[in-house]
């Protein structure tokens, strides 16, 4: 858990970067890992954002809502 608790903040520098090329923009963003019994968090915005962030998406998913419609789409272009 230690090794994954650490790399951490490289992994988030490195979502956000790649999320800023394809978005045209920073975009926030929240990620839990699971190791072991521990759930670690890392994201770029303040925590009281991040948990807003949970919050809905944990709504979306108890209301059985789709994630995101585009993903739906046979045509949407995936790069490899």
């Amino acid at each position: 858990m230690k090794r994954v608790s650490v790399s951490l903040q490289e992994l988030a520098t490195n979502v956000e970067d790649y999320l800023a090329m394809h978005a045209g923009k920073r975009v926030a963003f929240v990620m839990l890992v699971s190791v072991d019994d521990s759930v670690q968090y890392v994201g770029n915005c303040k925590r009281e954002d991040g948990m807003m962030l949970i919050e809905t998406q944990l709504e979306h998913w108890r209301a059985r809502k789709a994630d995101i419609p585009g993903h739906y789409n046979p045509d949407l272009m995936r790069k490899p």
